[in-house]
């Protein structure tokens, strides 16, 4: 994906992406302090989710098996 992750979705899929992330309204329901997250603010900021998902996914097999939902999105998205 490109320098700006987010122009390559349309409002629909980011608001599934947020979905996925549990969101209600401008932040997820799932704490930060869980394991949940893979950015540092990740439940209050999707976008810094999403970018830090698609870093993760690309370097690291382990988060791909961690986070099978996240990957299938991504997938789609490519």
């Amino acid at each position: 994906m490109g320098q700006n992750n987010q122009d390559l979705l349309s409002s629909y899929d980011f608001s599934m992406w947020k979905t996925l992330l549990h969101y209600k309204g401008k932040k997820s329901v799932i704490g930060q302090e869980s394991a949940f997250f893979i950015s540092p603010n990740g439940n209050q900021n999707a976008k810094a989710e999403l970018d830090a998902t698609i870093m993760a996914l690309k370097t690291d097999s382990k988060t791909q098996c961690k986070y099978p939902a996240r990957l299938d999105f991504y997938l789609k998205l490519v």
